[in-house]
């Protein structure tokens, strides 16, 4: 993580919630005057999240053939992001125990390799509470699944923010949730707030990850070219995108427009959710973290103070 990256500050012993944008990144200056090939390897020095997702899309603007295997690691990385925050991050912040993965997250590209089907049974009946292949089931998770207690314990403390996912109006969103969120398979119930959707939206794509593994949906993880250099590749975080001009060989200009900074602005995502929940009569630190970790933004965050309602959001 870059030393100039945006930071998110939340002081709640003063009620309110303040969005620091930094300088910014400094790897775009960096670029400058390389050559495609020296790019990518700073690219993948200095973006340590999200950097097969990076390199990728670094490799594909700058006019490089794609790494062996590029949307399977691409893929892998989402996985792992999502797991990470379903399993370890989130259950805590509720009084819960991590939740065990059933296959060790060093291990899991072996699960999706042939011959790993007593793997991918295990993992699936562990998270979605049904059989591989079958269809994503919310039921199935409540009932089911390792991570149905997590679940029930977070739609109680939405239910006494009396905050619905539909209360959050937002007019885009550049986060992960997109691509699942209009999706026939994700179903959730009516009642479900704007942390418990996007945490169920994170395992749903684990689901798909997992079913898409070898097939012809592998293209959707792989860089999408809009124009000439323009790249968009889906990252764990939501929709990446790398800018580049080459002159004589060598980077003229550089833009990195990651998913954070969109969900950070002045209509973002994020943005929208510190202004919802701020009118929820039972806001603390816990609820505000689970909200972080649902959104995920990829740069430093503290939330600092005795726990207060959190009533207003600026923007410094």
């Amino acid at each position: 993580m870059s030393p100039h990256a945006r930071c998110l500050r939340i002081p709640l012993i003063a009620s309110e919630v303040s969005i620091t944008f930094e300088d910014a990144m400094a790897s775009e200056r960096m670029l400058l005057g390389k050559s495609p090939e020296q790019a990518v390897k700073l690219v993948g020095l200095i973006h340590n999240l999200c950097g097969e997702a990076h390199r990728a899309a670094a490799r594909a603007v700058l006019g490089l053939a794609p790494a062996q295997g590029t949307a399977a690691l691409v893929m892998m990385e989402i996985l792992r992001e999502h797991l990470v925050i379903l399993c370890r991050s989130a259950p805590p912040l509720l009084g819960l125990e991590p939740v065990s993965s059933p296959v060790a997250f060093s291990r899991l590209g072996a699960a999706f390799a042939p011959g790993g089907a007593s793997m991918r049974e295990s993992f699936s009946r562990a998270l979605f509470g049904v059989a591989p292949g079958a269809a994503f089931s919310v039921e199935a998770v409540l009932s089911g699944s390792r991570l149905g207690p997590f679940f029930h314990a977070l739609a109680a403390r939405e239910a006494a923010l009396r905050l619905r996912a539909r209360d959050v109006l937002i007019s885009s969103d550049p986060s992960f949730f997109a691509r699942v969120a209009q999706d026939a398979g994700f179903t959730r119930p009516d009642t479900c707030g704007p942390v418990g959707e996007r945490l169920l939206g994170r395992l749903y794509e684990v689901h798909k990850l997992c079913a898409a593994f070898g097939t012809a949906e592998e293209w959707t993880y792989v860089p999408q070219h809009h124009a000439a250099g323009h790249v968009a590749i889906a990252a764990a975080r939501g929709t990446l995108v790398h800018r580049a001009r080459l002159e004589n060989d060598v980077i003229a200009a550089y833009a990195i427009e990651t998913p954070t900074a969109a969900m950070l602005g002045e209509a973002g995502t994020l943005a929208c959710f510190l202004r919802a929940i701020a009118l929820a009569p039972a806001a603390d630190e816990a609820m505000l973290r689970l909200g972080l970790l649902a959104f995920d933004p990829c740069v430093p965050y503290a939330v600092q103070g005795t726990p207060q309602p959190v009533r207003e959001v600026s923007h410094a």
